[in-house]
């Protein structure tokens, strides 16, 4: 790995992540790793069924029949795959807890504008990785609507992670349409 070092008004600092102990000693030892912890990462989108305002019968793409969830009164809801055209979601607030589901206040994420999220250098072991609809932070970008991913209606998942490893949990969001 190359290193840079840069000298700023008597100290140098380092553009490329090796320990102090490798600068004053001369040493390459390579760069900072904790294998002992764990990534938890995903992505939140926005899982579009668009249906035209005279169904004609035949489902859209990116619709499923909604033959689930019978309290929703939706007939046609989102298919929970990400399509091609469909967008992340930005601000959006993902929880993590330790333990199983339900559980929060280990950490807290915010997605960035592609709708990408993580936990990163945690320790090995079960968590929890949720997202509340009805959050203050989160209930404008989010309602009205449901979650098609990781489960219809369901905003959470029980994850555990090994040493070193990363995990991928989506979510994705179907917005109801209102009017």
């Amino acid at each position: 790995m190359k290193r840079i070092y840069v000298p700023i008004f008597g100290m140098v600092f380092l553009l490329g992540g090796c320990p102090l102990t490798d600068i004053l000693s001369g040493e390459d030892s390579g760069p900072i790793v904790d294998t002992n912890a764990a990534t938890i990462s995903g992505f939140v989108w926005n899982d579009e069924c668009v249906v035209p305002y005279e169904f004609t019968g035949e489902i859209p793409d990116g619709c499923i029949e909604n033959t689930v969830d019978t309290a929703n009164f939706r007939r046609l809801i989102a298919n929970g795959v990400l399509d091609v055209g469909e967008s992340g979601m930005a601000g959006v607030v993902v929880d993590l807890g330790q333990g199983a589901c339900p559980s929060i206040g280990y950490s807290r994420a915010y997605t960035d504008f592609g709708g990408a999220y993580g936990f990163y250098n945690i320790p090995a072991g079960t968590y929890c990785v949720s997202i509340n609809p009805l959050d203050p932070e989160n209930s404008l970008l989010l309602i009205p609507g449901n979650f098609s991913v990781p489960g219809l209606g369901v905003g959470e998942e029980t994850v555990t992670v090994e040493p070193g490893v990363e995990v991928n949990i989506n979510f994705g969001w179907d917005f109801q349409e209102v009017g």
